[in-house]
């Protein structure tokens, strides 16, 4: 019987693995957000855990992180408004509901996202918003 107990304990490791492992969204604070946002493209849900539409929109974002991640100019991100050193901020940003969706581009607030909250919409969302590299600004 004792086999039984320590056989569980790995399986809690290799599921934490396992989530951390298939979903690269950036989790930023009060304290991370300034400089998470300062460069590139940061694509940011504003949530709470309590929220029905966050829950179900929660598997897709992570979906949306995998496909992202290729793309090193942007980051996608959450911040769940519920934490108390985050409720300034959510209240800075102009969070009023969850999720409130909006892309960041070099520390300044690009638009909100208020399309389908479906991967492709999303991810064309993104593709269109974001600007190509300047390779002839001089």
């Amino acid at each position: 019987m004792t086999g039984a107990g320590s056989e569980e304990e790995p399986k809690t490791e290799e599921k934490e693995t396992e989530e951390k492992g298939k979903a690269p969204v950036v989790v930023l604070t009060a304290d991370t957000f300034e400089n998470s946002i300062s460069r590139d493209y940061t694509f940011i849900k504003f949530y709470a855990p309590w929220c029905g539409h966050c829950k179900r929109l929660a598997p897709t974002w992570d979906q949306l992180a995998v496909k992202m991640v290729s793309n090193p100019s942007i980051k996608v991100a959450k911040v769940d408004c519920t934490e108390n050193d985050n409720r300034p901020l959510c209240s800075k940003e102009g969070v009023s509901g969850f999720p409130t969706i909006f892309l960041y581009h070099d520390g300044d607030k690009v638009t909100e996202y208020e399309g389908n909250r479906s991967l492709d919409d999303m991810a064309n969302f993104l593709k269109s918003n974001m600007k190509p590299a300047a390779k002839d600004e001089l």
